[in-house]
């Protein structure tokens, strides 16, 4: 057999296990269930006020300062430790509605909060200070800070929210914020009328007490843990969130932020095609033609925030 032939054999024996060897990894890979961030969760959920199932998707800080008694949930600030609250651990939320109904704390210079969005980034909040039980304030930052607006105040009349349960909802749209309270709506903020003062990506979700008195008390109040009552207590009796998903997403199912529903499974690569076989070389003097190989370019991630200081503390 020449030495052309050998060539030939061996180049055709390597083609086809190369072949043998893309089909199985596409069958392989039909298999794999590796979901795509960032995804969304298209369903409703609303949590009971025990332990076992708020700490099921919820990173509890202070846990110690947050008790469960009666199906009520209870956070407590003192002097030493004055930021209990819950942070949702997961990253499966975008537009919804996240209510809770509670009862806010108290004490001058302690602030409660509910809230979407991140510290220092885009960020959607009711707030309750202390050293007024009458109103709720509803405001939003943009890249961490305030823009075209402070805070609105609520009053809710005769009402003392420290000693009565009310409702509260942060519903988020793509193009409008609105809070309600006890199903009346208090304030909205749209984006066709404020399209650079919108907080776009306020995703994350969270929940606290904390010391609004130490760096803002003309807002907060100032705070004297010598006095009566010598900590501060909010109690909540329920939370829950709607999410707000295309009509067309099934419920229950993840979709990602670009719309197309995420069924769980990878599908299988696209394979390249292969070459053809080698034409047999007239000379022995040119080299073989070789196959061009195009390598696909990789973007750099341009969605990092950076990070300013807002008037939340840390979480």
């Amino acid at each position: 057999m020449s030495t052309l032939n050998v060539i030939r054999s061996g180049l055709f024996g390597l083609l086809g296990s190369l072949m043998l060897l893309t089909s199985t990894l596409a069958q392989d890979a039909s298999k794999v269930n590796i979901p795509v961030p960032p995804y969304q969760r298209c369903d409703s959920f609303k949590y009971q006020m025990t332990k076992e199932d708020i700490e099921k998707d919820f990173v509890v800080d202070l846990p110690e300062q947050v008790t469960y008694e009666n199906g009520v949930m209870y956070w407590e600030a003192n002097e030493q430790k004055y930021w209990p609250g819950l942070t949702y651990r997961e990253n499966d939320i975008w537009y919804g509605k996240a209510s809770i109904t509670l009862k806010m704390a108290p004490k001058s210079g302690i602030a409660t909060a509910f809230i979407r969005g991140k510290q220092s980034a885009d960020e959607i909040d009711y707030e309750w200070v202390g050293k007024d039980t009458k109103n709720v304030q509803s405001t939003f930052f943009v890249d961490g800070h305030h823009k075209e607006r402070v805070e609105a105040k609520y009053s809710a009349g005769s009402s003392d929210l420290a000693a009565e349960f009310h409702t509260y909802d942060l519903v988020y749209k793509k193009d409008m914020i609105e809070w309600w309270m006890d199903g009346k709506q208090i304030d909205s903020w749209s984006k066709n009328e404020h399209p650079t003062a919108f907080p776009a990506n306020a995703r994350e979700w969270k929940m606290n007490l904390w010391n609004g008195g130490l760096q803002h008390g003309d807002w907060a109040g100032k705070i004297d843990w010598t006095s009566e009552p010598k900590s501060a207590k909010a109690a909540i009796s329920a939370i829950s969130f709607e999410s707000y998903c295309d009509a067309d997403t099934v419920k229950g199912q993840h979709k990602t932020l670009g719309g197309e529903v995420e069924t769980g499974t990878t599908p299988a690569p696209v394979q390249p095609a292969l070459p053809p076989p080698p034409v047999a070389q007239t000379t022995t003097d040119q080299p073989e033609a070789q196959p061009e190989v195009t390598q696909l370019e990789t973007q750099p991630d341009a969605t990092q925030t950076p990070a300013i200081d807002g008037i939340m503390p840390p979480f």
